[in-house]
């Protein structure tokens, strides 16, 4: 007999971190339910009460890492702030949460595709929704004249994420560095900003595109 994992009688926090933790470190496919078990003290077949196969939990654990992202984001949005504001406070709280719970937030994010179809489906249709969380917000900070309004808000989203989701693989915090999780956020921010605020810009040549002549010598006098 199976249970959903939410109302199970273990704790599904502690099963969902033991799986999570399992998959970012070996690699869903790396990890057996033998592992899992013994991590949790259980015997392999007492895991079958919780759930039918490995996949489950890799589903749960998805879901799971978005709903997170996005409760804490749509907390962080204070609608009295402004909308610049209101973006920087998106990107302090996706990165924080994100490296505060790296083994199931990164396994959303590099595990993702080895769920079946139906499943896969249904996490990106989540994950869809909260992509149009941010893109709103950054379509408020381009009306607001925040940010550039000559770039495609979906560009920007995609930069964003990109810029915000794979700290998973090169941001590693060590005592030693004195890098706190928030303070690399507020590095990314800036960064972001810096590119895409209003104001002066860099305008780069596309490739291909005829370069001016440069300036003939001057005749010394």
């Amino acid at each position: 007999m199976t249970v959903a994992l939410e109302s199970s009688g273990v704790a599904p926090d502690r099963l969902l971190a033991a799986a999570a933790d399992l998959f970012y470190r070996k690699g869903y496919s790396g990890t057996t339910t033998r592992e899992l078990a013994a991590s949790l003290g259980m015997q392999k077949g007492s895991l079958y009460y919780y759930f039918e196969k490995k996949e489950d939990l890799l589903y749960w654990i998805c879901m799971s890492s978005l709903d997170r992202l996005q409760e804490a984001v749509q907390g962080s949005l204070a609608p009295e702030h402004d909308p610049l504001t209101r973006l920087q406070a998106l990107v302090t709280t996706h990165v924080t949460t994100i490296l505060d719970d790296l083994a199931l937030h990164a396994t959303m994010l590099l595990e993702l595709r080895a769920l079946t179809r139906p499943r896969r489906t249904k996490v990106i249709e989540r994950r869809d929704a909260y992509e149009a969380l941010v893109r709103e917000v950054i379509g408020e900070a381009q009306r607001a004249g925040g940010l550039r309004g000559d770039i495609d808000a979906r560009h920007l989203t995609f930069t964003l994420f990109n810029l915000m989701n794979w700290t998973i693989i090169w941001f590693k915090p060590r005592a030693q560095d004195g890098i706190a999780a928030a303070d690399f956020a507020a590095t990314l921010v800036t960064i972001f900003l810096d590119g895409a605020r209003s104001g002066g810009r860099v305008v780069i040549d596309p490739p291909g595109a005829p370069r001016p002549e440069p300036a003939p010598p001057r005749t010394p006098r």
